[in-house]
């Protein structure tokens, strides 16, 4: 999905719903335990006001 914005400033503000998991909590990269998980998706751009 492209992002287009019009000129001048902007604030993306990115939440996380669920908490992050591991590398290693899902069978990947051995032993790898740190909290690196990221999924971003139905992305609004409401107006500001």
């Amino acid at each position: 999905m492209p992002l287009t914005l019009t000129p001048g400033e902007h604030t993306i503000e990115l939440r996380a719903l669920d908490p992050p998991t591991s590398p290693a909590s899902v069978g990947a990269a051995g032993n790898d335990t740190r909290p690196l998980s990221f999924n971003i998706s139905n992305v609004e751009l409401p107006p500001k006001p």
